[in-house]
């Protein structure tokens, strides 16, 4: 055989075996494309409880990215790093509401604010957005029955006082 024939598929198969070896890496490894098909968001939270490195954001329903990172900034706020899909558009008249599953999962859910004097500017890379938590319903039904017991003590004393009342009228009238 040719030995420039031989050399040639030998360059052939170095060069396959590079690209083969890029789109495994590329694919399956930690590595980004050079090119990304997504954003960055930040996300401004009181609290976050239960958000975590690759929890998903939703809009409608549908997920539109995962959460990158996690961190918690000196004023004591937490700040999400967000990754959105380029396909998604956000808007500054969209508020990141904090959804908590009963099993303790959060998934960041975008909704339109409720003030309509919000700018519907586009969220451009790179801007950071503020997130609403909503109430634990754990910690309201902890205050609610808190609430509920004072309720019923204080029913318990005013039926006490009735009955009282009661029988003191009951004596009342039987002594005239």
């Amino acid at each position: 055989m040719d030995e420039r024939l031989m050399q040639f598929r030998i360059g052939v198969m170095v060069l396959a075996s590079i690209l083969i070896a890029a789109i495994l890496i590329v694919t399956f490894g930690e590595w980004r494309w050079p090119f990304p098909a997504e954003y960055t968001v930040y996300i401004r939270f009181s609290e976050a409880p239960g958000v975590a490195e690759r929890s998903p954001l939703r809009k409608s329903g549908i997920v539109i990215g995962y959460v990158r990172n996690v961190e918690l900034t000196p004023e004591g706020n937490v700040l999400v790093t967000a990754r959105i899909e380029r396909k998604y558009t956000l808007r500054h008249n969209e508020v990141c509401r904090l959804n908590r599953a009963i099993l303790g999962d959060s998934i960041l859910e975008f909704s339109l604010s409720p003030d309509p004097k919000a700018s519907t500017e586009i969220v451009k890379d790179g801007d950071v957005m503020t997130g609403v938590v909503p109430p634990d319903p754990i910690v309201v039904l902890t205050n609610l029955q808190e609430r509920l017991v004072t309720a019923i003590n204080s029913v318990n004393e005013t039926a006490q006082s009735l009955g009282d009342t009661v029988r003191s009228a009951n004596r009342f009238l039987r002594d005239n």
